[in-house]
């Protein structure tokens, strides 16, 4: 899923006399940057093209407490599309969990069906289905719901439009083209 659930997961980090003791960084970092971050840490200079997409952030291992963002977004795929992270917000183009937690259309269920996992959404009813008055898309505030339990794209539509601006430029719509048709 692209929900947060899967890819909010805690760093932990150790480096005696380096890295602070005890401190807690809540600034996004994601798993693209943690070559380049692990690298730099080790004095290792990285192949060329090793890690494209990604960017060390090891100053903030350094100074958790003041060192500035390395990233403020991120673009999250799951097996049925991908979402984008920009600062406290979630957007989400479509219904569902953008994976096999809530499949919109639904498809084959493998993995923990929603109503196991005790999740609670909006959007969702207690069986896993998206309830029919859900929006056609998604917006979460992370700072006040990290949870994703509150769709909030009523309230803030042009939250929404800028982040569907952004995430179309990321990632092109696919749009169908017309079938050509062979002459007589």
């Amino acid at each position: 899923a692209a929900w947060e659930g899967g890819h909010r997961v805690p760093r932990l980090a150790r480096g005696p006399g380096r890295i602070p003791a005890a401190t807690l960084r809540k600034a996004l970092f994601t798993q693209v940057d943690l070559m380049a971050t692990c690298a730099e840490a080790a004095g290792v200079a990285l192949p060329a093209g090793a890690s494209p997409d990604g960017a060390s952030d090891w100053p903030a291992f350094l100074d958790p407490e003041s060192a500035p963002a390395k990233r403020t977004e991120a673009l999250f795929q799951g097996t049925g599309g991908h979402a984008l992270r920009q600062g406290d917000w979630a957007y989400y183009p479509k219904q569902g969990s953008c994976g096999m937690t809530v499949q919109v259309p639904p498809g084959p269920q493998w993995g923990q069906p929603y109503a196991k996992l005790g999740l609670v959404n909006s959007d969702i009813d207690a069986q896993g289905r998206v309830k029919p008055d859900a929006p056609a898309a998604q917006l979460y505030n992370l700072k006040d719901a990290p949870s994703e339990a509150l769709n909030v794209i009523g309230r803030h539509p042009e939250v929404a439009q800028r982040l569907a601006a952004r995430l179309d430029a990321l990632v092109p719509p696919k749009r169908s083209t017309p079938k050509k048709t062979q002459a007589p």
